[in-house]
């Protein structure tokens, strides 16, 4: 087993002095790679938060439907129906339309970007997503959803992710 990660180890024990029993995130993880889509929940999990995963479109659209994630990680490159129709799929979507949609994905290109933004997501990561930036989204999609004690973040900037503005309506 591997050496244990101080920044994560000093961020449970900040969430678990602040843990005063008030309501949490519900995140959805939409990924086909176990490995990132079970340690990106194991690690929301860990700060207190709720989490669903999912392996692929489909049954990720179907989990927001009874889950009601209030945050939706959804890897750009699943087989079949790519991140791309998900996020259009889940903006129709009663639930889908105050979610923080965030594109996780290895594809770092200004058109990559650009193809996240047209689709419906709000923000566009690199994978896999660092501690500092799934705080930061956690926390802004908490406190677009009035959870107390969850202050959002001014922007999110970590390396070569960056916020993206949601398009004004979702392209059919």
């Amino acid at each position: 087993m591997g050496e244990p990660v101080p920044e994560l180890e000093n961020a449970v024990k900040q969430t678990q002095a602040n843990n005063d029993g008030s309501p949490r995130c519900r995140v959805l993880v939409i990924d086909d790679d176990v490995d990132i889509r079970e340690s990106t929940a194991a690690v929301i999990n860990m700060l207190g938060h709720d989490v669903e995963t999912a392996v692929d479109g489909p049954s990720g659209v179907e989990a927001g439907r009874i889950f009601l994630p209030q945050l939706v990680l959804l890897d750009v490159g699943l087989p079949g129906m790519d991140g791309y129709g998900v996020a259009r799929l889940v903006r129709v979507e009663p639930w889908g339309t105050r979610v923080l949609l965030a594109a996780m994905t290895g594809w770092v290109r200004d058109s990559d970007r650009d193809a996240a933004t047209n689709a419906g997501f709000d923000v566009h990561v690199a994978k896999p997503v660092n501690l500092r930036t799934l705080q930061d989204l956690i926390e802004r999609a908490a406190s677009a959803h009035g959870l107390p004690g969850m202050a959002a973040s001014a922007d999110i900037v970590v390396d070569t992710e960056r916020v993206v503005p949601r398009p004004s309506r979702v392209p059919s």
